[in-house]
Order: C-alpha cells, then sequence, then structure tokens
C-alpha cells in the first residue's frame, strides 16, 4: 500500500478508508466509517497521525475478531440443534435409522445402499457412526459453513 503524503507520520483523512481496505478491513458500513474518521480527526484537520490511526485499527480487530468468535458461537450452536434432528435419542452418535428416518421425514426416496454410502462417507473409519465432529466436516464440504 502507497500513501503519498508529505509527512511519513501522517495519512490524509481521504486516504483512511483506502489503508483500511489494505488492511483487509470491512469498509462497507458508512455508519461504521462515519463514526471511525470521527474518532480518527475529531477536529476535522484532513490527516490522521499514524500512531493513532494503528491504535485505532487495532482495536477495531480485536473487536472484529470478538464478534468473529461469537459467530462461531453461534454456528456451532446451529450445527449442535441440526445434529441433535438427526441424533432423536441424544446418543452423540447419528446411525443409518436416523439417516433413513430424517429422509422419510424429509420425503427423499433415497435408497437403502444410498443412505449407507452418506454414512461411511461421514463415518470415515468409524463405519456406521457418524459423531458431531464429523457431521461438522460434512457441513463444511457442503459448504453450508
Amino acid at each position: 500500500m502507497f500513501i503519498s503524503t508529505a509527512d511519513p507520520e501522517v495519512i490524509p483523512t481521504i486516504k483512511v478508508k483506502t489503508a483500511m481496505r489494505a488492511l483487509g478491513l470491512d469498509t462497507t458500513s458508512s455508519s461504521e466509517m462515519s463514526s471511525i474518521l470521527s474518532t480518527l480527526d475529531g477536529e476535522k484537520t484532513g490527516s490522521v497521525e499514524w500512531d493513532t490511526f494503528l491504535q485505532v485499527m487495532a482495536l477495531k480487530l480485536a473487536h472484529d475478531e470478538e464478534s468473529g468468535d461469537q459467530t462461531t458461537e453461534r454456528r456451532q450452536r446451529e450445527i449442535r440443534r441440526a445434529f441433535e434432528l438427526f441424533d432423536s435419542e441424544g446418543r452423540g452418535v447419528i446411525t443409518l435409522s436416523d439417516l433413513r428416518r430424517v429422509a422419510r421425514v424429509l420425503g427423499e426416496e433415497c435408497s437403502e445402499e444410498d443412505l449407507q454410502e452418506m454414512i461411511d462417507e461421514a463415518a470415515g473409519t468409524r463405519a456406521g457412526q457418524v459423531y458431531l465432529k464429523d457431521f461438522e466436516l460434512v457441513m463444511q464440504r457442503a459448504g453450508v459453513l
């Protein structure tokens, strides 16, 4: 990233958004950008001290990471709930009979061989038993996560 200024210790306020994008930060929210620019250049001088920019971006990254943790927790809860729909007896595994029941409820007509193939693929080396971690991997491969 190259931001040309006469003073290398400052960033022109109009270049802050570009600098943030270069850091991989989301700049699509105009209200958040206004808040950030207000924090960085509250006196509307047209420039931002480099150190101040770095401090505010470090705080934003920490906040975004925390928000990402909340998203991860939400996804894990959703995966657990979906897993529990298959594992209705709460055994901690999905079996062929569980998959058969869900297919029937959903009105899916799958052959016994197809159902067994799904279980075998998801279970890996644990023949016939799909654990939560296996289920999560299947969801990731399917692009659900």
